[in-house]
């Protein structure tokens, strides 16, 4: 399959830096990584910690300081393996 260049996502991306509070599925601790960008379908962190594709993740963030936290639930979906950040 070659690739054609073409973007493939459904929604646009924005960049947005801010802490993210990550619960995995166990429920094991709590563990802060940096978003680098959101869109309506998901978000994309930064991460030291090796994660699988397909873990269940707990998310807590906010859009902007100072305001309330968005809470929400996902699953891995890509692992850039270069930079160690992943796509929820």
């Amino acid at each position: 399959m070659n690739y054609d260049g073409r973007e493939k996502r459904v929604f646009p991306r924005k960049q947005l830096r801010t802490s993210v509070v990550f619960e995995d599925e166990t429920g094991e601790g709590f563990i802060y990584f940096y978003t680098t960008d959101i869109s309506v379908g998901g978000l994309f962190f930064e991460s030291d910690i090796p994660l699988k594709v397909g873990t269940k993740v707990f998310l807590s963030f906010s859009l902007h300081q100072g305001e309330p936290p968005i809470k929400a639930t996902g699953q891995v979906i890509r692992i850039e393996k270069e930079s160690g950040s992943a796509g929820v």
